[in-house]
């Protein structure tokens, strides 16, 4: 178990980390390696260093967005970012930021995909994911309810709690308002909710492999949560 970690919301200045966390994380995961794949027209480092910069303005784009809201882990030594939850912040959360904290730099124009990354994959198991959400939540889910997009650890710090922790954390600093939580997750982190006191309740076929599986549960003696692992 990890220990003395920092968790604190991530600020634009933590772009480039996130941004490697990220792809450290996703090495393994079998929907960004059918979308990310190296392309044969592409030298390796040439493509790692266009997905970095585009994962960088992302990170930029998200921690500057008003109703996004993301959490570091930090380890004190050597001092640098090991792992980051992202969040959907509801509508009607006081938690949403006001114009006047937000970062005076920010500019929300879309940002440009790099043109080898398969899109069309991503958006349609994205859509596949949207149908299962919105069957679940109906129109609550942009007014009240949390959406968990990520939580993502170094491939290296696996297995010491890091997860565990930025999930805690992450749900003590929202459960103030007592909503409900919606994700998708990899298999691997199913454990995590499930210990977390989640129960699965459906399976959904994704796409090639994928399936999503629908969990339920109560954490912090808030609220029920809900839940979306993808397998």
């Amino acid at each position: 178990m990890s220990t003395n970690l920092i968790i604190a919301p991530a600020t634009a200045a933590d772009a480039p980390e996130l941004a490697q966390v990220m792809i450290s994380a996703y090495q393994d995961d079998k929907m960004y390696q059918a979308a990310f794949g190296r392309a044969v027209e592409r030298s390796s480092d040439d493509q790692e260093q266009e997905e970095r910069l585009f994962r960088q303005a992302l990170f930029v784009d998200f921690t500057s967005s008003p109703n996004i809201l993301l959490f570091k882990a930090v380890d004190p030594i050597p001092g640098r970012i090991i792992g980051y939850t992202d969040w959907i912040v509801p509508t009607n959360s006081a938690l949403v930021r006001k114009p006047e904290d937000m970062n005076p730099d920010h500019c929300s124009t879309s940002i440009e995909w790099p043109a080898w990354i398969k899109r069309e994959l991503l958006e349609s198991g994205d859509a596949v994911l949207k149908e299962s959400r919105d069957r679940l939540l109906g129109e609550r889910h942009c007014e009240d309810v949390w959406k968990l997009r990520k939580v993502v650890v170094l491939p290296e710090r696996r297995g010491e709690g890091v997860g565990r922790q930025l999930l805690e954390a992450s749900l003590e600093a929202i459960d103030g308002e007592g909503r409900d939580v919606f994700l998708h997750s990899t298999r691997v982190a199913r454990k995590l909710f499930e210990s977390s006191r989640f129960e699965v309740l459906e399976e959904v076929e994704v796409m090639n492999g994928y399936c999503c599986i629908t969990v339920s549960g109560r954490c912090y003696d808030s609220d029920a949560y809900l839940a979306v692992c993808r397998c």
